[in-house]
């Protein structure tokens, strides 16, 4: 190797070390950006998936998946929330489902028990995607107890598009 390749590849070495200490600082920043994440939650206060906040923190109304709800039912126990799903009413097996085939296979754990609220009929939300609000009750698993939890106390349906 000449003296003058030698010093074309160092140099071509040494451009491929700045683009390698420009990379280690941004994920180094993401690093930090990422860990910054929930003392910004915490200062804030308001919690992740809040739709209707009050003034001190805490949270009046929850949009989370029907898979959160599902797969966090502690989290979300006493809490008012808003999901979207598949809705079908049954005398005693009133429900809202991941997915329609969910109700025509019987897979009653992918859904949460419906009881709406007082004096409220929703005959415009049968056998429909939807999303309603409600107040979620983990320990509540319907009449039958069968479900994955209830939502308590539906005022709100409204069909998907």
């Amino acid at each position: 190797m000449t003296p003058r390749t030698r010093r074309g590849a160092v140099a071509a070495a040494g451009a491929g070390d700045g683009r390698v200490v420009r990379m280690r600082k941004r994920i180094a920043l993401l690093v930090v950006l990422g860990a910054l994440a929930p003392a910004a939650h915490a200062q804030f206060g308001v919690p992740l998936n809040c739709l209707v906040a009050q003034h001190n923190g805490d949270c009046d109304l929850y949009g989370i998946s029907l898979v959160q709800l599902l797969a966090n039912p502690e989290k979300y126990d006493g809490r008012h929330v808003r999901v979207s799903g598949y809705i079908h009413f049954e005398k005693e097996a009133s429900a809202i489902f991941l997915h329609e085939d969910d109700v025509e296979h019987h897979l009653i754990r992918n859904g949460v028990w419906v009881s709406l609220a007082e004096g409220e009929s929703l005959p415009e939300c049968q056998d429909a995607y939807v999303e309603v609000e409600g107040v979620y009750r983990a320990r509540n698993t319907g009449k039958a107890g069968l479900f994955s939890g209830a939502l308590t106390r539906v005022t709100k349906c409204q069909k998907i598009p």
